[in-house]
Parts: C-alpha cells; sequence; structure tokens
C-alpha cells in the first residue's frame, strides 16, 4: 500500500542505493577533449529587437566566446533547444533545477528582452559534463544595444564552471581530503589558470549508472576548493574536499566516479540560517552554538564563533570576511556534532537544513526518499520500454535486434531489483537503531518493488515467445500472428484493453486455433463492454484526458479522477480503473522529478511549491490506494492481473 508523502523532497545523499551494479570503470578526465558550448539564444518578440538585431546577436556571440576559449571548447549558437517550452513556462530557476542528465554538452542559454527602455539579459547554464545546473540565473541589464553581446559573454563566461575529474583519496577517515584533479581538456595547450586560480570553489558531483545510462548525485553541503592553479603540462591540481558526512565519495553500487563544477565565488562574511530539516514553516534553530573556520576544520583557531538567534540566525555582521568557504561547526557544548561548509556566493543569507538530535537520523530518511525515487524512475522506464518495443517488434527486420534488447534489458532489470531490494534490507536494518520516538517507514516503495517484479516475469515471457519466433523457421503469416499476440499481451498490460483485443481479434480472424486465447478475448470482450452512459464518460476521461493532465497546475484533476473511478467502480469495471492505475505510476513519477528540483528547505517559493505538491500527492497516493484495493479484491474477471 501506497502511503502519504511518497514524493517527499528527494535531497541529495551520500549513503544510497542505486539501481543496477556496474563495473567500476572510473570516469575518464577527458584530458584532450575540447568542451562542446552550446549557446541557446532566445530574444524576445518585441519591435526594436528586429530579426537583423538577431542575427547579430548571434555572430557576435559565436564568434566572442569562440575567440576566447579557443581550442579549449567547441561553440555553437543555436535559436532552437527542447528545453525552451519548458523555460518559458516555469523559467530558468525551475526548469534547469529538474534538469538532472548527463549530456556531454554545456548548454548556456541567453534570454533577452526589452523591459522599460533597457536591454534584459538572464543566463543560466547545464553542466552536461557533470548533470547539473549553475547555481544562480544570472540578471543583467543595459541601455546600450551595443553592449548588449558584450555584457553576455561576460554572464556566460562567469558561469562557464570549469569541470574536474576526482582521484578517490587515500584517507577515507577524515572530513578533509586532499585529491588529485584532472581537469576536462587540460592538455590541449590552452592555460587554465584564466579558469582555475588558487582557492577556487567547486561543488561535488557523484556520477551513478544504471540500466539507462549515467546520471547525476549532488553531493549538497560538499565543496572542493583549489591549493594551487592548475599545473600547464599535466592539466591536473591538488585540491581539497569539505564534506558534511563522513565519505562524500560513497560505495554507491553504480557509483563510478566525481567529478566537480567550478562556481563563482567572492570574499564575503558568513550570514547563516539555521532551520529544522523537514520543517513545513522553516523554523529556526535558536540557541545553537555556532564556530567558524577558514581554512581547515581542525588544527586552527576559530574565525568566528557565536549562538544563533530566535530565528536561527546566524549574522556577525561585516567584521569578519571570510576568502570563498565558510567552514561551520554546529556544536552541543564542547563537541561537534555537524559539519557545514558554505560556498560563499555572495553576501545573501545561506539556509542549511539540520537535524540536531541526529544527523545520521537525518541521511538515513534522505536514503529512504531517494530509494522510492528510484523504484518510480525504474517502473517508468520499464513502461516506455514496453511501449517501445511493442512498436518495433512489428517489423520483421527489427525483431533479433528487439529480441536482444530485450534480453539485455532483463539481465539490468534484474539488477536492478537485486540492489533495491538489497537497500530495502539496509534500510530496515538502519531502522532498527533509530531511537523509539522515530520510524522509518517503508511502505511507499513496497508496490512499485511489487510491480517492478511482476515486470521483470512479464518481460521474460515476452524474451521467451519472441526467441521462439527468432529461432523457428515457421509460415510468415503464422510468425505475425504470434508477434501480434506478443504486442497484445504488451497493450493489455499497459491497461490499453481497446487496443490489445483489436490485435486478438485480428489472430483470431487469420485463422489462429488456441481455444484459451479466443476464451481469453471472450472475457476480455466482455469486460470491456460499455453498458451505459456514464461508463462511457468515464472511460474517455480516464483514457483520453487522464494521461496528459498536469496535476500540480490542474486543481479539479483529482476530483474528476475519484468521480471517473466511482463509476467504474459502481458499473463493476475492472479495466477503466487498471488503466487509472497505470497512468497514476506516471503522475507520481513526473511530481517526483518536479519535487527533485526544489529546495523547499531554504527556498520560501520551493516550499509552497513542494507544500501544494505534497497535498497534492496526499490525493493522488489515496486514489492509488483505493484503485489497488479494489482490482486486489475476487472477481470473475481480472485483465490487469
Amino acid at each position: 500500500m501506497l502511503v502519504r508523502r511518497c514524493c517527499a523532497l528527494f535531497l541529495a545523499l551520500l549513503f544510497v542505493c542505486c539501481p543496477l551494479s556496474v563495473a567500476r570503470a572510473g570516469l575518464d578526465p577527458q584530458l584532450e577533449q575540447p568542451y562542446k558550448l552550446k549557446v541557446v539564444l532566445r530574444i524576445a518578440e518585441h519591435r526594436l529587437l528586429t530579426d537583423v538585431f538577431k542575427d547579430r546577436i548571434e555572430q557576435e556571440l559565436r564568434d566572442s566566446l569562440q575567440g576566447g576559449f579557443g581550442d579549449l571548447a567547441e561553440v555553437e549558437v543555436v535559436r532552437m533547444h527542447a528545453k525552451l517550452k519548458e523555460i518559458e513556462e516555469k523559467g530558468l530557476q525551475q526548469a534547469l533545477d529538474g534538469w538532472k542528465e548527463i549530456t556531454g554538452i554545456k548548454t548556456h542559454f541567453v534570454l533577452i528582452d526589452f523591459v522599460n527602455g533597457q536591454y534584459e539579459i538572464q543566463t543560466r547554464q547545464h553542466d552536461g559534463l557533470t548533470g547539473i545546473a549553475s547555481p544562480t540565473v544570472r540578471k543583467e541589464r543595459t541601455a546600450d544595444r551595443l553592449f548588449v553581446t558584450r555584457t553576455a559573454v561576460l554572464m556566460i563566461d562567469r558561469d562557464f564552471g570549469i569541470v574536474g575529474t576526482l582521484d578517490r583519496p587515500r584517507d577515507l577517515n577524515k572530513n578533509e581530503h586532499d585529491v588529485l584533479v584532472s581537469f576536462h581538456g587540460g592538455k590541449r595547450g590552452v592555460p587554465l589558470d584564466r579558469w582555475v586560480k588558487k582557492d577556487d570553489v567547486f561543488v561535488l558531483v557523484q556520477i551513478r549508472q544504471d540500466s539507462r545510462g549515467q546520471f547525476p548525485y549532488r553531493v549538497d553541503w560538499a565543496v572542493v576548493q583549489a591549493l594551487e592553479a592548475p599545473n600547464p603540462k599535466e592539466g591536473t591540481a591538488r585540491c581539497r574536499v569539505f564534506n558534511r558526512s563522513q565519505d562524500p565519495f560513497g560505495d554507491a553500487s553504480g557509483a563510478i566516479g566525481c567529478r566537480c563544477l567550478a562556481i563563482h565565488t567572492v570574499q564575503a562574511p558568513l550570514h547563516l540560517r539555521l532551520v529544522q530539516a523537514k520543517s513545513r514553516n522553516l523554523a529556526g534553530q535558536s540557541n545553537q552554538k555556532i564556530v567558524v573556520h577558514r581554512q581547515s576544520f581542525e588544527g586552527e583557531p576559530p574565525a568566528d564563533q557565536g549562538i544563533t538567534d530566535a530565528d536561527g540566525l546566524f549574522k556577525r555582521g561585516d567584521r569578519v570576511v571570510f576568502n570563498r568557504v565558510a567552514l561551520v561547526s554546529v556544536m552541543s557544548g564542547q563537541t561537534e556534532i555537524i559539519r557545514i561548509p558554505v560556498a560563499l556566493m555572495d553576501d545573501r543569507t545561506v539556509v542549511c537544513p539540520v537535524s540536531i538530535q541526529s544527523e545520521e537520523n537525518f541521511t538515513v530518511g534522505l536514503r529512504r526518499d531517494f530509494w522510492v525515487r528510484r523504484l518510480y524512475d525504474n517502473l517508468q522506464a520499464l513502461s516506455e520500454l514496453f511501449k517501445d518495443l511493442q512498436e518495433k517488434v512489428a517489423k520483421p527486420e527489427q525483431r533479433v535486434a528487439v529480441r536482444d534488447r530485450a534480453r539485455s534489458a532483463l539481465n539490468n532489470l534484474g539488477k536492478d531489483l537485486e540492489r533495491l531490494t538489497q537497500e530495502q534490507t539496509s534500510l530496515r536494518e538502519a531502522a532498527k537503531e533509530l531511537p523509539p520516538n522515530m520510524q522509518l517507514d517503508l511502505s511507499a516503495g513496497e508496490r512499485p518493488l511489487r510491480e517492478l517484479e511482476k515486470g521483470r516475469k512479464k518481460l521474460a515471457d515476452f524474451v521467451v515467445a519472441l526467441d521462439e519466433i527468432v529461432k523457428k523457421a515457421e509460415d510468415p503469416k503464422i510468425k505475425e500472428m504470434q508477434i501480434k499476440v506478443e504486442n497484445a499481451k504488451i497493450a493489455e498490460d499497459n491497461a490499453d484493453f481497446g487496443q490489445a483485443l483489436t490485435l486478438y481479434e485480428e489472430v483470431l480472424a487469420a485463422g489462429l486455433k488456441d481455444a484459451m486465447l479466443a476464451e481469453h478475448v471472450a472475457k476480455l470482450k466482455a469486460a470491456w463492454e460499455v453498458k451505459d452512459d456514464k461508463l462511457r464518460q468515464a472511460r474517455a476521461f480516464v483514457y483520453d484526458k487522464w494521461p496528459s493532465l498536469n496535476l500540480a497546475k490542474n486543481k479539479d484533476a483529482l476530483t474528476e479522477a475519484r468521480k471517473a473511478f466511482e463509476i467504474c467502480k459502481g458499473a463493476n469495471d475492472r479495466l477503466g480503473p487498471a488503466k487509472m492505475l497505470k497512468v497514476a505510476e506516471t503522475h507520481i513519477a513526473d511530481l517526483q522529478k518536479t519535487v527533485a528540483g526544489l529546495q523547499p528547505d531554504v527556498n520560501e517559493d520551493d516550499k509552497r511549491t513542494n507544500e501544494a505538491i505534497i497535498k497534492i500527492t496526499d490525493k493522488l497516493t489515496k486514489l492509488i490506494t483505493d484503485v489497488a484495493a479494489y482490482l486486489q479484491s475476487p472477481k470473475s474477471y481480472q485483465a490487469c492481473e
């Protein structure tokens, strides 16, 4: 049974599972490869922003950037990109926060508009080597038409973010690791000291891999700081890793290495606010002792110390300035309980969620959240796989490739399930160590784990059936019938019963003699028959409208879904609810992706969005629970099993 909060905030974790174990081949630092920089230029429609102006900006951006980077980067400027529509709807912050993909391309978005007599420029980058976006959205204005390109180039250059690959440190028992970082493009003969200087700061990203490829795992509250400028011949530099938890490199299954992305930091005083982790109202941690160091958590006297106020704020004015990083120790008496390295990107207040009672308990809860997220990611990927196989297996020339792909996917899914089940066991063991007043609810992952196991069995059956079709030199007509039967089974498993019936009836009409199949089709046809207008309308909602609804924007969507379910239930219909359940799983995965890009513990707007999604998820999980219970009740025909 699914439970409440199944798509709570999935913050970056340090000791979590990954769905597939892969060979630890390590990461290629790509010392001799150039960066691929794609600048996506979107200029608003305005009478002053003419086509001539747009063409000039595009050409000047390309020439200026390519001249500035030289052989270090290959620059491309484009006007079209798949993310632009989402950016126009959500803005650069939210749209890129949710983009977690390893593409190998640095994609820098430049938005230009004319507002109140000035040219307004916004920029932000998604780094395809680490799979994360630059921390902030840049916004500048200029009244001079000739300065637009120059301003945009400076904004892009500031957040270009050189990327390094870290060697694993020898000593994993300390919270400060000295590492050797190899920089992408470091051996292309271009001096890197323009982009990397002593004391510069990087964010840390663990790169993991599963059956769908590589994906990023941002290590929150961990920074990498350069101890020297890069060696001009080797393209490497000694750096130090400061981290909140014990081992930022981790041994999570699927982890293949760590990369770091340079961010723009400054010399500034520390303005810090501690808030209670997972609290809905950003409750401050008051009267908490704070000690701050400059270069090391140990071995040097504090640069500053004090007590947080009633709002959890530690702000000492501008009398103590730190160089790009402040190393914060949260104390209980004379005992350090939490270490927090803070990258100083400006003089704004940094909000940090903490669990004063137990940092370990906080981490276990985040592990659980990430486990649930990966379960739904795998479930959605399996559904997409079945649809793709169904489409391609209809083409005779692709069947061997489809069979081989399905066989490989089956092997990967088995490994995914093994790791996910191991993490479930590990979480159960960790839960035993929690205090009596704390519980670790794992029920949100039970149903998707069962569904993945069912999907593995169906994929295995598909591989066996397709293997027989490929091996046997039968009449082509018979082979086409078998293919249609397998496609019908896939459609039925996806609750597309109308499509399944069409395929089954084509096979029977073509002369296939199979008494069991004929009996199955007769039962399915009877269950699919619509007996009144109410059921017809409910089915139309489930199949035509429900899949395309945006639950975060349509406040009536779940009310309509509940109404449709009740109509189906009243008519003893099991097929409409089966499709409703399949689509609901996709909606859960989509909500999780939205939540993954939010920071409700540190951002008020994100907090409001997160609270709205929590309410939606409450209703959605209740609907899922009720539909699943209804479908599990004994009936004469259960097509969804």
